[in-house]
């Protein structure tokens, strides 16, 4: 199960667009009745550099858009301090990662880290919450997958240029506690989802790619029910509990006179606890966005 990539990531692997691609991946208009329309985009956070171009109805939406609504802060995420902070906290106390996770997931975690080309020693002064993504990020740093190319920051820095007023639902602190203050029970959680991701299984980025790009929503909302069953803490800590407080905020975004688009990682959208249900339960009319 990619629950890193499906959920933090959701990263795109393939270069070209997938067979079946549409015009509009993971893409809603979010209405009540006689009210302005507004969007919320399911989006994917890494790209690789020289990935296709977005999806035109992407476009077309940003263009109407008054104003861009993201997880949180992108400069904020981006800065030295908050990144510092996240280096330091990623560091084990005495004993460093065997100690914190034990003989038999440590040794588990060697044997992967030589598999994905790393020295079996790399993550022995790391937690494992942060052992878990490292070996994420290298996997895709070596692919070429870069956090410029994604569908937020690329939006991001358009609004930017643009004038286009730009906000998050949490704060950028928020969003590195959700790794940083995790119970070593959830860290390790972490640490083996990763060690059993199957780069060539369903779940595959390939996979995941494919049914982002068709606007697959039952595959993709097969995969994070998965996490719901097989990492419920994690799932719960990432995905159920920030929706149930961003639908704290979307009701006064959606309550604006001009369009706003609102973009989260794309599993944020859907599942049991998804965007999609909570938005209709409140009333909205929630369509798939249809290219005019």
């Amino acid at each position: 199960m990619k629950i890193i990539r499906t959920t933090f990531a959701l990263v795109l692997i393939l270069l070209s667009p997938a067979a079946d691609a549409v015009d509009a991946p993971f893409l809603w208009q979010v209405q009540k009745a006689g009210g302005t329309p507004h969007y919320l985009l399911g989006s994917v956070h890494l790209l690789p550099e020289d990935a296709a171009d977005l999806p035109v109805a992407i476009d077309t939406v940003y263009a109407r858009a008054r104003g861009l609504v993201f997880e949180s802060d992108l400069d904020a995420l981006k800065s030295t301090d908050l990144q510092q902070r996240l280096l330091l906290s990623g560091r084990a106390g005495s004993g460093g990662l065997s100690a914190e996770v034990g003989p038999t997931l440590y040794a588990r975690t060697q044997a992967r880290l030589k598999s994905r080309g790393l020295p079996a020693s790399f993550c022995d002064a790391l937690h494992a919450w942060s052992c878990g993504l490292f070996m994420e990020l290298a996997a895709f740093s070596k692919a070429g997958f870069v956090g410029a190319a994604g569908i937020d920051e690329q939006l991001y820095e358009r609004a930017g240029r643009d004038g286009k007023p730009r906000r998050g639902l949490e704060p950028a602190e928020s969003q590195i506690a959700l790794f940083t203050d995790m119970s070593n029970a959830m860290a390790k959680e972490v640490l083996a989802a990763s060690i059993d991701d199957d780069d060539n299984g369903p779940d595959s980025p390939q996979a995941i790619y494919k049914a982002w790009r068709r606007n697959d929503i039952s595959a993709l909302g097969t995969l994070v029910n998965d996490m719901r069953d097989r990492y419920p803490m994690f799932y719960e800590r990432l995905l159920a509990a920030r929706n149930r407080a961003w639908m704290d905020e979307l009701p006064g975004i959606y309550a604006a006179s001009q369009s706003q688009l609102v973009v989260v990682g794309a599993a944020h959208c859907v599942g049991p606890d998804g965007l999609i249900g909570r938005l209709r339960a409140l009333g909205y009319a929630v369509d798939r966005y249809d290219l005019k």
